[in-house]
């Protein structure tokens, strides 16, 4: 009887609990949670190239899109190690050398987390030039993705050179840079860049020559990522809790929202996919690898084009092929398919238009 009483009580002290003063399992459950949802998204990625598209994941966005996820999963490990225990507990049940352990993982996390949402939006502005043969568009996309790598580079060196040579855990507050005002100048602008990687793949969408219904399916889609502004925008909201001095219990909600932010911005990179993948089962994946599975649209101000002029949106003939810069492709498997993986005009037939 002693032993069974002895056996529960151990199983109960060793019972995970979440109170006020100690949130930490919360952001471990959370962020255990995102890690398995963005490598979810990532499988179904490459089972878009793989499968359906019969090749490994090996373009310049690809690489980049890779890249970040390393980077996010990176990131995740820094907030589950043991050193990062700190978050969301109560600063005077944190001894010194844990405290110390926990900035370390903190000063390396902020890193990863900057490199993650910067491969994400290069990876984005590269499909956005691929997608489009637009010289505008593309100009569009080569200064957003500009604008987007001193933002990383600038972020980079601020973070890593945030108290000079030495690292944070081992300055006064008075010694490191304002961290309110770079934190918030690092959130606005990343606001910004997600708001330009929105309105870009729309301006080159909506005038595409196709049926309304599509055109303001793949805009949706493309839309996703202004999921991740309001996420951005609770990170500012939280900013001015992280001086305070029971700082670790209050940067929780701050911590949540970087997760957040992170996972968003992975999938928005990813959920671009979607569409093409449901008009190839629409098709049938036996036939998905197929040059009809390829939609092409021509740049155009008729959003809904008659069904008797549905073969003037095909490619026209290989001796009528005369200036393709005013068409754009939709792949079933890589909406930003490279140049060298269009079909050749010979292979394609009038019959070849809204699939």
């Amino acid at each position: 009887m002693s032993s069974t009483t002895g056996d529960s009580s151990s199983s109960a002290s060793n019972r995970i609990t979440i109170t006020e003063s100690h949130l930490n399992p919360m952001l471990q459950i959370v962020t255990y949670l995102l890690l398995a949802f963005t490598t979810l998204v990532l499988s179904f990625r490459l089972f878009t190239n793989i499968l359906v598209k019969g090749r490994m994941p090996v373009s310049l966005e690809d690489l980049l899109f890779l890249s970040a996820f390393l980077f996010a999963v990176a990131e995740s490990v820094t907030m589950v190690i043991p050193a990062s225990n700190i978050l969301g507990n109560d600063i005077n049940q944190i001894t010194t050398d844990e405290l110390v352990g926990g900035l370390k993982a903190q000063y390396a996390r902020d890193i990863l987390f900057i490199l993650s949402l910067s491969m994400a939006k290069l990876s984005s502005c590269r499909n956005i030039f691929i997608l489009s043969p637009n010289d505008i568009h593309r100009l569009f996309a080569r200064i957003i993705a500009w604008i987007i790598g001193l933002w990383m580079v600038v972020c980079i060196f601020a973070t890593a050179f945030q108290c000079g040579i030495k690292g944070p855990w081992m300055q006064e507050d008075n010694h490191c840079i304002d961290q309110h005002a770079f934190l918030t100048f690092m959130c606005v602008m990343s606001i910004i860049t997600d708001a330009a990687l929105v309105a870009l793949p729309l301006m080159v969408i909506y005038p595409l020559n196709m049926v309304l219904g599509e055109r303001l399916g793949v805009m949706l889609f493309y839309c996703t990522r202004a999921l991740i502004i309001p996420a951005t925008i609770c990170q500012i909201v939280y900013i001015p809790r992280l001086p305070d001095p029971n700082y670790t219990l209050h940067v929780f909600p701050y911590s949540i929202c970087v997760q957040v932010v992170q996972f968003l911005s992975f999938l928005a990179v990813c959920v671009v996919y979607f569409w093409p993948f449901i008009r190839s089962l629409q098709g049938g994946l036996e036939r998905s690898s197929d040059t009809n599975m390829i939609s092409q649209y021509v740049l155009s101000k008729q959003s809904r084009p008659s069904r008797s002029k549905v073969a003037s949106l095909s490619i026209p003939p290989s001796n009528q092929m005369g200036d393709r810069s005013n068409y754009i492709e939709l792949r079933a498997t890589d909406s930003a398919g490279s140049k060298r993986d269009r079909p050749r005009a010979s292979n394609t037939g009038s019959n070849r238009g809204i699939v």
